[in-house]
């Protein structure tokens, strides 16, 4: 795997899994980059991407407790980090409808990546409002849940990184709900689309929605769900 070939959001995780969250080489390559981590060898990829940063074992875990380190890296992975964080921090911010920092400044190079920053922290937020499960189900695999929207990403960005907009679901029923297969009623039971299949219907039917520890659904944004996503 070549460096030049990653995308500006994967370098800035890997940095930050190592630098700030003190993460293994090999957890970071299973985890981020999605390759084999085998007990040999298993942290090579992510070992080349450190090194063209010139970060060495010692590295690993230093700014975990403060950023008073960072002057001795990299001066690009310097301005990655810096970047990352403050995205980071200020999508939480959006989140929790606190002030954002008006003197961040958005570098070019995490310019094209803030969405997928802000995608992660929303996911951190909704998982925990749904006890990290599927609001239809029993699956609590992280990799297959989402967060999914009732109004679309697309449709609103004022509504993009409201909680009340967001539902935690499988990816087997995030689909069903993206394409309109699936909507909630007012008292958050489900409705099934006289389009989908008896056979898919036969294994939904009986789901309940379970209802967040806060933020509910919001009845409006549902309103719209109902009205231009679901399929009568």
């Amino acid at each position: 795997m070549k460096i030049e070939k990653l995308d500006n959001y994967i370098i800035a995780k890997v940095l930050f899994a190592y630098l700030v969250e003190s993460k293994s080489h090999r957890d970071i390559q299973k985890k981020i980059l999605s390759l084999p981590a085998p007990q040999n060898g298993g942290g090579y990829e992510t070992m080349k991407i450190l090194h063209h940063f010139d970060l060495k074992k010692e590295s690993k875990g230093i700014l975990k407790d403060s950023l008073e380190e960072i002057g001795n890296l990299d001066s690009d992975a310097q301005e990655i980090i810096i970047s990352y964080i403050a995205t980071l921090d200020e999508a939480r911010a959006l989140i929790e409808r606190k002030p954002i920092n008006p003197n961040n400044k958005e570098t070019e190079r995490l310019s094209t990546v803030k969405t997928r920053v802000y995608q992660d922290v929303l996911k951190e937020y909704v998982s925990e409002n749904y006890n990290n499960c599927c609001a239809f189900c029993d699956n609590d695999q992280s990799e297959l849940l989402v967060a999914s929207h009732i109004v679309p990403w697309k449709s609103d960005k004022s509504k993009r990184l409201d909680l009340d907009n967001c539902i935690l679901l499988c990816n087997f029923h995030d689909k069903l709900f993206d394409k309109g297969f699936i909507t909630l009623n007012e008292d958050y039971s489900m409705l099934i689309s006289q389009e989908l299949s008896q056979s898919v219907v036969n294994q939904i039917k009986s789901k309940k929605f379970k209802i967040p520890k806060s933020d509910n659904p919001n009845h409006d944004n549902l309103k719209l769900h109902r009205e231009y996503i679901f399929r009568l």
